[in-house]
């Protein structure tokens, strides 16, 4: 259950950014350090997909990019 609600979330937050909301992508670069791999990576190539930059799984350089 648990891993149904961590991905509705991220897809919540996806929706959110894909809207322009900064609290979306707040939310996805929180996923980047998800033990999950498969939420961590899906995180991660929609920040891509979004932004058109490649930092990597660097938290730091997404926030302050956001």
């Amino acid at each position: 259950m648990a891993e149904r609600c961590a991905y509705l979330e991220l897809s919540l937050a996806r929706a959110l950014a894909r809207c322009g909301q900064a609290d979306g992508y707040d939310r996805i670069i929180d996923y980047l350090e998800d033990q999950r791999l498969y939420l961590a990576r899906s995180a991660l190539r929609e920040l891509q997909e979004l932004t058109e930059q490649q930092l990597g799984f660097d938290i730091e350089s997404w926030r302050g990019w956001l």
